[in-house]
């Protein structure tokens, strides 16, 4: 027997136990590990289902929680105020809110006012429906020693006879989430096919929703695997006390119990061609004139992609195709390697022409909206003062008609590098704003020393003496500054910051120029206009 059918014999023995064992591997590890990975893929998408629903019970105890803590519900309670009923309690709050249900009760549990409501219909319900869901216990809000009262409430779901209802109760409150407490606010949404319809498109499952029986309350979770098209999951959900009274029934396709199994009938017949398939390209003469030359050419390109090292050349001398794919590499490495040089270095030079001014060398307007965005955030988590000067070259029209464009520019680049030097704090940014307008980004700085900047900088700029024979006010050329500072706030703007400042600006020129004019003193935070939903 020749060396070469020894080989070849080894290697099909060695491939027929590698295919029995490899059998045997299927069949009694990774098979129940699919099998497990089918079940914990249905327990996440039951996860999400879970979660979908508690979504949409904490968006309901939002909106109940926004009625509940409102000066003018905290006054109905008090006066039972008719006006209160019809600006609010209309049909077009339920339909608009999609709530099925809102009582109010006082504090003794008794009901002050409710409704409920069909919304597909819009037909009033009769109370009687609830009355078994809503049940003095839920009314009764669980307080803890040292709990603020606005995180008082009652969520989740009861049993209706009309399906599943979401219930949110919070206490009623003021606005300002201030007691003693007046009543009870409940709302209430069906979890009916509609709603399940707009959850089922959310998740993207199709699960069901329904009372807990005997037949599936057999533990935390369940599977039914009877049919080999789609496994069925059970799982229990906590009603408002606490019980499973309620569990969720999800169907999803089997396709990976399919897929395994589809493996395992076609494993045998794909394991024996394979082998013989393998041992007929593992011969020597493959090895040698394809398979070597080939792997050398992958670790080179693989070297290249983890070492970035572009320079590197694999100069593989062979005369046959496999050379000259080796040589083809070579030389679009080169290319490669010459262009992103060049690349590199336009994007530098983009990089900078983006963010600067072409005639100051000073930052453009585009990186100093960037950078005072940037800012407003970060003083905004640090509840810092941001201040902003606002500058203006006085009578720089006629500056630049009496001299020209040329010496306007000189003049204004005169101007930069002054209030640059000012400006000495390397967290601080100077600008060009637009025209004769420079701007002046001052982090973590106060009204006062703002205007220590501001005069600094109009001493600077004083000092540079520039002739200036078109000016009214001196000279040499001037500034009229305004300066502006506020600490952020999350119902303010940058566009505020700046807004003040021009303003200062402005009573600057007003004044006489040549001056610098402070903002007006923060509106009082009662002055901040109220963000509140009213209803």
């Amino acid at each position: 027997m020749s060396l070469r059918c020894k080989v070849l014999s080894v290697l099909l023995g060695a491939m027929l136990l590698f295919s029995g064992a490899e059998h045997a591997i299927h069949r009694w590890f990774i098979f129940p590990g699919f099998l497990q990975l089918e079940e914990q893929e249905a327990e996440q998408d039951l996860l999400r289902v879970s979660q979908a629903i508690e979504n949409e019970i904490r968006h309901l105890d939002t909106f109940c929680f926004d009625w509940a803590a409102w000066d003018d519900t905290y006054q109905f309670v008090l006066s039972r105020s008719p006006q209160y009923i019809a600006s609010n309690l209309t049909l077009s709050t339920f339909l608009d809110n999609r709530l099925n249900l809102i009582f109010f009760y006082d504090r003794q549990g008794r009901r002050l006012w409710g409704e409920s409501h069909e919304l597909e219909q819009g037909q009033q319900l009769p109370l009687a429906l609830f009355r078994g869901a809503i049940l003095p216990a839920a009314l009764a809000l669980p307080t803890a020693s040292g709990q603020e009262l606005a995180a008082l409430k009652r969520t989740g779901v009861v049993a209706t006879e009309r399906g599943p209802l979401l219930l949110s109760v919070r206490p009623i409150l003021t606005s300002d989430n201030r007691g003693p407490v007046r009543g009870t606010m409940v709302m209430g949404r069906l979890l009916n096919a509609a709603l399940l319809g707009r959850l089922a498109e959310q998740t993207r499952l199709a699960f069901t929703f329904q009372r807990s029986t005997a037949a599936v309350d057999q533990g935390p979770l369940r599977f039914d695997k009877s049919d080999p098209q789609r496994l069925i999951s059970y799982q229990p959900f906590a009603d408002l006390n606490g019980r499973s009274a309620f569990f969720m029934r999800l169907e999803t396709p089997r396709r990976i119990f399919q897929t395994v199994q589809a493996i395992r009938h076609h494993a045998v017949l794909f394991l024996a061609l394979s082998s013989l398939v393998l041992v007929m390209l593992m011969s020597t003469a493959l090895q040698r004139i394809v398979l070597g030359p080939i792997c050398r050419l992958k670790e080179h390109a693989h070297a290249i992609h983890t070492g970035g090292d572009l320079s590197a050349r694999l100069q593989l001398r062979r005369g046959d195709e496999i050379g000259q794919l080796a040589n083809e590499f070579d030389v679009m490495m080169a290319e490669i390697d010459q262009k992103s040089a060049q690349i590199a270095a336009a994007n530098g030079e983009l990089q900078r022409l983006s963010g600067e001014d072409t005639v100051t060398q000073l930052a453009n307007r585009r990186q100093f909206d960037a950078r005072l965005n940037h800012e407003w955030r970060c003083l905004l988590r640090q509840q810092r003062p941001l201040a902003l000067l606002l500058c203006d070259v006085d009578f720089f029209k006629p500056y630049n008609d009496s001299y020209g464009h040329q010496q306007g520019d000189r003049c204004l680049r005169e101007v930069a590098q002054a209030i640059r030097k000012s400006a000495r704090r390397p967290a601080d940014l100077v600008a060009r704003f637009g025209g004769e307008e420079f701007v002046v980004i001052l982090v973590d700085t106060d009204q006062a020393g703002a205007l220590t900047v501001a005069e600094s900088i109009c001493n600077a700029v004083r000092l540079l003496e520039i002739p200036h024979r078109a000016s009214s006010v001196d000279r040499y050329v001037t500034l009229s500054v305004g300066a502006a500072s506020l600490v952020p706030q999350a119902e303010l703007s940058p566009a505020l910051l700046i807004e003040r400042a021009d303003q200062a600006m402005y009573r600057a020129k007003q004044r006489g120029r040549n001056r610098v004019e402070a903002a007006d003193p923060v509106s009082a935070p009662d002055d901040v206009p109220s963000f509140q939903l009213h209803l």
